[in-house]
């Protein structure tokens, strides 16, 4: 694709070319090899999206090393647990607090920090440019020779070490090797198109984002990458650039159908869209669709930080409601009961198999001897069940589950009956102890309107009227001004 432009900075309107983009790999990779970066080692990339990270990540694989990638916004406490984990070399980035600057200073595995706004005083920090030097002028033959007969990896050499949510403990870091890279990348065409235009709004250090970066790379796909949702800003890029290919998350994905500034006219360009990480509403499914040109489609899409990426994927349709998509080629699916007994049309716990599930937890074989059983099937903790044409449906985290008096309430069930309320705009389910009943279901709600504020009452009889007697309120409503997210938007419920 040589000088077509690759990825545009939607803030500075800054570009590179898939060229740049080689040359840069080339120059960076070949610069931290001589600082003694090699397979085995690992080099930490802590940054919010920018045109600069493609680059970046690949030209540490282009070493041998893995690359860990880090949030832009983790806490001191949050970074010393990463740093712990993974034991980096090197950090790079773009720009660091002083309290996250002093967490990479003081840390005794990291040997050089590259950064935009170095802190030349500190002993570690050197300027991000650095890394750009052309190692041609180096004048060393002898690691130019070695560096060309470097065989950086093997398909079984972990490539990324990203972080899992946490969700039942501290994040781990989640293995993922190249063979997991190859066979999401044998999947590009599914999710991006030759010659099309998408924006990089998913996080680039998350699986998801992670995943449509380098998938755009392998189709030649324009990337507007914008770090921070805007509306305003996102109608813009869409209508500037003429986008084709929308990649959403489902408060995003509602958060667009309830608009008024999105329309069909804005929505002219786009050919496709995909959401996944959470169940959507199907007035919104609706809403969204008939903002969309009669030729574009919505996808569906189900996967996690340890199966790579996607792994179910299927065009919404309104007579499979609530589905999460078909199994991706290559892999194998199964359900099965508590006592691990398969099931078929029944609701269990979901298990894959195949080439992209992760090779395990770094270090930590109790948690991946949890995850992986001796049969290489990874066990999701989600709740699922797929029909007779093979489409798979989401029900719950097994985990996150509300146990009332022996039965098992779905926090997702009731929040999609919330959220038919006009006066709900996000709710969040949880189970809380009781005395009596071991747990019972309370609901976080945002008001959409400060003007005709939804009621506790009126919420306690619409889940009366929707649901079961068991399925009720009774650990009451809060109301609350926002609701805690994960990085690519999915509430957190705990």
């Amino acid at each position: 694709y040589k000088n077509r432009r690759k990825r545009i900075d939607s803030i500075s309107n800054q570009t590179i070319t898939f060229d740049e983009i080689r040359t840069k790999i080339q120059q960076a990779s070949a610069f931290l090899f001589k600082k003694g970066i090699k397979n085995g080692d690992v080099v930490a990339i802590c940054s919010s999206n920018n045109i600069d990270y493609c680059w970046q990540i690949l030209a540490v694989l282009n070493t041998g090393a893995s690359c860990a990638l880090l949030s832009p916004t983790a806490t001191p406490r949050e970074l010393n647990h990463n740093l712990n984990i993974t034991k980096p070399k090197v950090i790079i980035g773009k720009h660091f607090s002083n309290e996250q600057l002093q967490v990479f200073e003081e840390a005794e595995c990291i040997k050089y920090i590259w950064l935009e706004n170095a802190s030349l005083s500190l002993m570690k920090c050197r300027a991000l440019s650095e890394l750009l030097q052309d190692h041609q002028e180096s004048g060393n033959s002898n690691q130019q020779s070695q560096w060309n007969g470097l065989c950086p990896a093997e398909g079984s050499d972990t490539a990324f070490i990203l972080s899992s949510s946490g969700s039942t403990g501290l994040p781990k870091g989640v293995l993922l090797t190249h063979n997991n890279l190859i066979t999401m990348l044998s999947h590009s065409g599914l999710f991006m198109r030759h010659g099309g235009t998408a924006i990089g709004l998913m996080p680039f250090y998350h699986a998801y984002g992670l995943g449509l970066m380098l998938m755009a790379l392998c189709e030649g796909m324009k990337i507007v990458v914008l770090p921070k949702f805007s509306l305003k800003t996102f109608i813009n890029i869409i209508i500037s650039y003429k986008v084709t290919h929308l990649h959403l998350v489902p408060s995003l994905l509602t958060t667009l159908a309830k608009s008024d500034d999105i329309t069909s006219k804005t929505l002219c360009s786009v050919q496709e869209v995909f959401t996944g990480a959470g169940a959507v509403i199907t007035k919104y499914q609706r809403a969204l669709i008939g903002k969309l040109p009669p030729t574009a489609k919505l996808y569906h899409s189900y996967g996690m930080t340890e199966t790579t990426f996607v792994v179910l994927l299927g065009e919404c349709r309104f007579d499979k409601l609530g589905a999460a998509g078909k199994l991706l080629p290559g892999l194998t699916a199964k359900v099965i009961s508590e006592e691990g007994e398969e099931l078929k049309g029944q609701l269990g716990e979901l298990c894959l198999k195949g080439n992209l599930i992760m090779s395990g937890y770094l270090d930590n074989p109790e948690a991946t001897s949890k995850a992986i059983d001796r049969g290489r099937w990874l066990h999701t903790g989600d709740l699922a069940y797929f029909d007779n044409d093979g489409y798979f449906y989401i029900v719950d985290r097994i985990k996150e589950m509300i146990k009332y008096q022996g039965y098992q309430i779905s926090p997702t069930e009731l929040e999609l009956v919330l959220l038919t309320h006009p006066g709900v705009s996000e709710v969040a389910v949880v189970g809380v102890p009781h005395e009596i009943y071991g747990e019972v279901p309370k609901a976080y709600v945002v008001r959409s309107s400060r003007e005709q504020p939804v009621t506790t009452e009126e919420l306690y009889n619409l889940i009366k009227d929707e649901l079961s007697p068991y399925k009720q309120l009774r650990g009451g409503v809060n109301f609350v001004d926002s609701l805690p997210t994960s990085p690519t938007g999915k509430i957190q419920r705990k």
